[in-house]
């Protein structure tokens, strides 16, 4: 896999992400978006709000990297190479083993939701928007510590299939959430 073959895919996969997102979380409103069984356990908004929050801040770190990044003629010869830590990020979020993991605080959803939905289409948009801007930058070059510590360092080629991997998890768990036999309306 290289730059191009993301560039390819990665904004219709954005797209699936949003119009998931929406089919789970759409017909939810009130409490139903808030509800959670547990302490533990995160509501649809909550859920959302985090991967938001994620994309977000990746971005704001991403974008300064991406503008100073040396162009290529060639995204077919960019490869995924990157950060130590964007490469064990993406080794653990696709990991057929499921391990559950703490969001670090800079990730941690709020209680309470704003426009859950209407903000992670608007982060996804934003990657999309990204990707198009900086097409013709070496995102594999493109490398910034991550929101969680400066220490931690990706690039841009990365960052960008770890938020629709990191996505297409969450909304798995949203979707065993609104599964539940507990669930309001189920």
């Amino acid at each position: 896999m290289n730059q191009a073959d993301l560039l390819r895919e990665l904004p219709g996969r954005y797209d699936a992400l949003i119009a998931r997102a929406r089919e789970l979380a759409g017909p939810l409103s009130g409490s139903r978006l808030t509800w959670s069984p547990d302490d533990e356990t995160w509501s649809a908004a909550q859920v959302l709000d985090h991967v938001s929050q994620t994309v977000e801040g990746y971005l704001a770190k991403m974008r300064p990297a991406l503008a100073k990044a040396p162009r290529t003629d060639s995204p077919e010869s960019v490869s995924m190479k990157g950060g130590l830590a964007g490469a064990l990020i993406l080794k653990t979020l696709l990991s057929p083993k499921r391990r559950r993991l703490p969001a670090p605080r800079a990730f941690r959803p709020v209680p309470g939701t704003g426009d859950a939905l209407a903000r992670f289409e608007a982060a996804h948009r934003g990657l999309v928007d990204a990707m198009s801007e900086f097409a013709d930058r070496d995102w594999s070059r493109a490398m910034f510590g991550t929101p969680v510590s400066p220490l931690l360092r990706a690039s841009a080629v990365q960052a960008f299939l770890i938020h629709a991997v990191h996505a297409e998890r969450h909304l798995g768990q949203l979707e065993r959430l609104l599964a539940r036999q507990d669930f309001p309306g189920a």
